[in-house]
């Protein structure tokens, strides 16, 4: 169901249409004037465009297993009707000019005037209303409705100057006014079955929309690429699908900065429905190795976090091919308490793939840390570092 409010504002327009129908009537009937009656025809066409929109909000939101993604395009398909109404109304206004009777006899000229004006003030301030209405709820139908009634304000006008030339002998002034009108009332009714057609054809969002979302996506530090955003408007919701590349290995870390990342899109763009992000881990052309050592020549230590040197070995993935190597020394070595794992945050920080070392660390804390970072632990019996580098094993990663 449409949201309690945007129904009820369109409750409102279905009554204000009742009125403004029956008011015209009423001074047809008084007055005498064809284009009046006209007018009142045109009307009624208003009234059943009101009641459309009113159905397509109240029944937009609904889902079911038919619909699980909602109906609300409901409101885009109402937009369109209202759209070949305002065509609808121009059509009627050019016709009564150009092709109607012209009236004779008018009756109660003062009374029609001042009702028609009274008319046209309640319509005026009640599409302000409704306009303002529209944008608190990003509704396409109560937008399309403000806009309908505005061409309800025109036509109306521009029977007071027919009815006024008419009655001054000036009979051209309401063919005049008639191609005005007219030129305004196509303009509008362009606008609102183009929005109406783009979403009903699945048509992306406009295009500083979507800057919007990859500047907020791109933002966050763990995103390493986006390699798709689409983004639709359907009724008056946004739907979204993100397609990125993270700098995560965990699948839980990456769930969990998908969320972060929706919900930061949800704080920037509006009328956001649905987020999907398809997310996969960072693919990277190269491993990075990590060897513990107790000098620099390269020979290996007995030991993981008292080892004086720590090797980090930049390795093509295909090739094998060392392609950078660092020997840095290890920075943890002379702490009193956890060293291992200090030197395990330090590797994971340094984006480091594949850990060889010569002592089994399982069931110990920096094995229990190693493994929850979904780094591969690797034991080797190799004294040297060229020895560990030679037999490609860590390829397999």
């Amino acid at each position: 169901m449409g949201t309690p409010s945007s129904t009820r504002v369109a409750l409102y327009s279905v009554f204000l249409n009742l009125t403004i129908t029956a008011g015209k009537g009423v001074l047809a009937y008084l007055s005498g004037s064809t284009a009046l009656f006209a007018e009142t025809i045109h009307s009624t066409s208003d009234l059943v465009a009101s009641f459309a929109t009113f159905i397509g909000i109240y029944i937009s939101h609904l889902k079911g297993s038919t619909f699980p993604l909602g109906l609300y395009k409901v409101e885009n398909f109402v937009a369109l009707i209202s759209a070949g109404v305002i065509f609808f109304g121009g059509y009627e206004i050019i016709r009564e000019s150009y092709f109607g009777k012209k009236p004779a006899d008018l009756h109660y000229l003062p009374l029609a005037f001042t009702g028609l004006l009274l008319l046209s003030a309640i319509v005026f301030f009640f599409t302000k209303y409704e306009s303002k209405k529209s944008e608190e709820f990003n509704s396409p139908a109560l937008r399309a409705d403000a806009k309908h009634l505005l061409t309800d304000i025109a036509s109306t006008l521009t029977v007071l100057m027919g009815l006024t030339g008419t009655w001054l002998g000036y009979s051209f002034f309401d063919r005049l006014a008639a191609v005005i009108v007219v030129i305004f009332i196509a303009r509008s009714g362009w606008r609102i079955f183009v929005d109406a057609m783009k979403s009903l054809l699945d048509a992306s969002v406009e295009p500083a929309t979507l800057d919007i979302i990859r500047r907020v996506v791109s933002s966050d530090p763990r995103v390493q690429d986006i390699n798709s955003i689409i983004a639709r408007n359907s009724g008056s919701v946004v739907f979204i699908y993100l397609n990125l590349s993270l700098n995560l290995k965990s699948l839980k870390d990456a769930h969990a900065a998908s969320e972060q990342i929706a919900n930061a899109v949800r704080a920037t763009v509006p009328h956001v429905e649905n987020i999907q992000i398809h997310y996969e881990p960072k693919k990277k052309d190269y491993l990075q190795v990590a060897v513990p050592l107790s000098d620099q020549s390269g020979a290996i230590s007995d030991h993981f976090g008292k080892a004086p040197f720590i090797a980090i070995v930049k390795v093509g993935r295909q090739s094998g091919e060392v392609l950078e190597q660092t020997i840095l020394p290890n920075p943890f070595k002379t702490d009193e308490k956890a060293k291992g794992i200090n030197l395990c945050r330090f590797l994971i920080q340094k984006g480091v793939d594949v850990i060889y070392t010569c002592e089994p660390l399982e069931g110990k804390g920096p094995g229990h840390f190693i493994e929850a970072s979904e780094i591969k632990l690797q034991l080797t019996n190799h004294n040297q570092l060229s020895d560990v580098l030679g037999d490609k094993r860590y390829l397999e990663n």
